[in-house]
């Protein structure tokens, strides 16, 4: 980390390892002192440890955050490609000085009769994690993981070590929140199977008679067992607790690997705290407070959109009638149980019985788009309108600021379907920044619709 240029960089430190996995979700979080308005700089480097000789980690890419950019975006969260190697993403979770002092909330939990997920010949190697909810990048909520246990290896009523969990961290120190407990079938592979969840506070575990017992439920609803919270009381961390793993952005991620498979070749690790924001002592918000809860500034990317400059788009509707095409930008994120989703920031309106569709000018935040990041993906998808809503795929493109600004007007993209086959031409006559538009189409919200391409 820096706050400037030239400046000796200091070093953090690395998460644990997660083994055979190119989707992987680090749990370890590093503290980082922050005062508004001065630039802090991160470089965050990815490494293959799968070699047994130390200082031998290949690196695999790396990209530069900085942690104010960060706190501008919606639910704390932002990424960056790295060439040719996938993204990395970064969430930033501000916290006041009181998280130091607050008390650790101590579990004890068991398993009875959970499910088994692993055939006739054995049985399922459970773990659980506890997960707060958040605001989603995209909008909305998602829920990310806390605290990690370890797995038992083929045990269908398992007894796991005692875990200690800051409270302001799982729930703001508010007892009313809810958050989760979610139980998966670990594997070697990586590839981790639900096998139930309950979903509570802390004002029910504290205030419960021991055993507090809840049903396990899966993401179909079906029962999966019995979870019973043996211990729930406010004590101090236990020497034997679960590791505390930082927030993460996915619900099936790997358990946390011990100490002997994560390499001492890159840097000691920091200790595992959140970052700390200085604040006044008065409750008056800071402009941090403002954006990182969803305060937009008015920065917009103006787009206008014309079917007319090329090929008439493919037609879906038959001999006597002709398509009714709107368009949509979605911006791409993590999906709940991992991978990518793609969520719809702005949709247009529909132009009648036309080919050659010529759209209203539409200004779209960049934040909610792209993360203002000029080289990040985003989708402009094309479909048929219709009243019952069965809206029908016309194509679509991928694109991402870089391209859209740098190009000569009119800028020409082919649309292409699910498929793969061509669809007609879309062309961008005009793409730039500035603040909203008085005609502009009006943003329809994240959205997150079945019929995405």
């Amino acid at each position: 980390m820096s706050s400037k240029d030239g400046e000796e960089p200091i070093i953090l430190g690395k998460t644990e390892t997660i083994t055979k996995s190119s989707n992987p979700t680090w749990t370890y979080a590093f503290k980082i002192d922050f005062t508004v308005g001065k630039l802090y700089y991160i470089n965050v480097g990815v490494h293959d440890d799968s070699s047994k000789q130390k200082y031998k980690n290949k690196p695999l890419g790396s990209s530069i955050f900085e942690i104010g950019d960060i706190l501008g975006t919606i639910g704390n969260v932002k990424g960056k490609s790295i060439k040719g190697r996938g993204v990395i993403y970064v969430r930033v979770m501000p916290v006041m000085d009181d998280h130091f002092s607050a008390p650790d909330l101590v579990l004890e939990l068991k398993g009875f009769s959970l499910k088994n997920t692993q055939g006739l010949f054995r049985k399922s190697d459970p773990f659980y994690e506890l997960q707060r909810r958040d605001f989603a990048p995209g909008g909305g909520y998602s829920w990310y993981t806390v605290c990690r246990s370890e797995h038992v290896d083929n045990e269908l009523d398992p007894v796991w070590k005692p875990t200690a969990v800051n409270i302001v961290r799982l729930c703001d120190n508010d007892h009313s929140i809810p958050f989760r407990i979610c139980v998966f079938d670990w594997s070697k592979k990586g590839n981790y199977t639900d096998m139930g969840m309950i979903e509570t506070n802390l004002e029910v575990l504290l205030n419960a008679k021991s055993p507090n017992r809840f049903t396990l439920k899966n993401q179909k609803g079906k029962e999966c067992g019995v979870l019973a919270v043996t211990r729930a009381d406010m004590g101090g961390v236990l020497s034997n607790a679960a590791i505390l793993p930082g927030a993460e952005y996915r619900s099936l991620d790997p358990p946390p690997v011990q100490s002997q498979n994560i390499s001492d070749s890159y840097m000691p690790s920091a200790p595992l705290v959140v970052p700390p924001i200085s604040v006044p002592s008065t409750s008056r918000p800071t402009f941090v407070d403002y954006v990182s809860s969803g305060c937009e500034l008015s920065m917009c990317v103006a787009i206008d959109f014309t079917g007319s400059n090329g090929d008439p788009l493919k037609n879906t509707e038959g001999v006597f009638r002709k398509s009714d095409p709107f368009y949509e930008l979605q911006r791409r994120d993590f999906a709940p149980g991992g991978g990518y989703n793609w969520y719809t920031v702005c949709r247009s309106e529909h132009v009648n019985n036309e080919l050659d569709p010529v759209w209203k000018p539409t200004a779209v935040n960049v934040n909610q788009l792209c993360d203002n990041d000029h080289s990040i993906l985003f989708r402009i998808c094309v479909f048929d309108w219709s009243k019952n809503g069965n809206y029908t795929d016309m194509g679509m493109i991928e694109t991402n600021l870089e391209v859209l600004l740098n190009a000569k007007s009119s800028n020409r993209f082919t649309l292409k379907d699910k498929k793969g086959q061509e669809c007609g031409v879309l062309a961008v006559t005009r793409a730039e920044m500035e603040g909203a538009l008085s005609n502009s189409a009006i943003p329809a919200g994240t959205e997150d619709r079945s019929l995405d391409p």
